[in-house]
């Protein structure tokens, strides 16, 4: 009897000993971002990606021969500068850059973004009826853009660019129809890809003195300065 009872002891230990419930909070982990299904879907992951700075995801929404263009309004000097185009591997150097820090050759370190949020006013692309391209497989999206992209300055005062008023087109197109896919891009009627993006933003151009703690940009010119 003594060694049955023991037994059942000894059973009562082990079956406590995982119930052992701790008390530090718990912590929920980030959504995962959306696939790029639907041209909503699509928008919606290139903007996931970037505020999460996830270069990877970031950089497996744009088509190989897709394109930027900086605002002729509040970017006439950038325009200039890429006047012979900005392109994915533009692109994907700006993000990569800003998401993880850099060094622009022969200059200052810029740190890596802290916190990146940015706000679409409209979300539903519409079809696009643009000369030459089929509405099926072609959407597009405009809209205004407002956002903050923070960034560290060791010793000093972050510096906080704020992103206002901007307003940014985004044409988008189906992976059976996109040029240029990656190997790991899915070219089927069940993906959406960014192939050009452009900046309308009208009105003054906006000071973007580096030395200010918070300033007012174009997001064009964020990017820009990472490139």
């Amino acid at each position: 009897m003594k060694l049955k009872a023991l037994a059942i002891v000894t059973v009562i230990v082990l079956a406590c000993s995982g119930c052992n419930h701790s008390t530090e909070p718990k912590t929920n982990s980030p959504s995962a971002l959306v696939a790029n299904d639907s041209p909503a879907h699509a928008i919606e992951r290139l903007i996931g990606a970037y505020e999460r700075k996830d270069e990877s995801a970031f950089a497996g929404m744009f088509t190989g021969d897709y394109t930027y263009e900086f605002s002729n309004s509040t970017d006439p000097t950038l325009v200039t500068q890429y006047s012979t185009g900005w392109f994915k591997g533009d692109e994907t150097a700006s993000s990569t850059h800003m998401f993880s820090g850099y060094t622009p050759p022969g200059g200052v370190k810029l740190e890596a973004a802290s916190t990146i949020a940015i706000h679409l006013s409209v979300t539903a692309p519409t079809d696009d009826n643009s000369s030459g391209v089929d509405p099926a497989t072609h959407k597009v999206l405009a809209t205004p853009v407002d956002g903050q992209i923070v960034v560290p300055n060791p010793g000093a005062e972050a510096t906080t660019f704020v992103i206002t008023n901007n307003f940014n087109v985004f044409y988008i197109v189906r992976g059976d129809s996109a040029v240029d896919l990656d190997s790991d891009q899915a070219a089927d009627s069940l993906h959406w890809y960014v192939y050009k993006w452009t900046d309308l933003t009208g009105g003054a151009a906006p000071s973007h003195a580096m030395r200010s703690a918070t300033k007012i940009s174009t997001w064009g010119r964020v990017k820009s300065l990472y490139r």
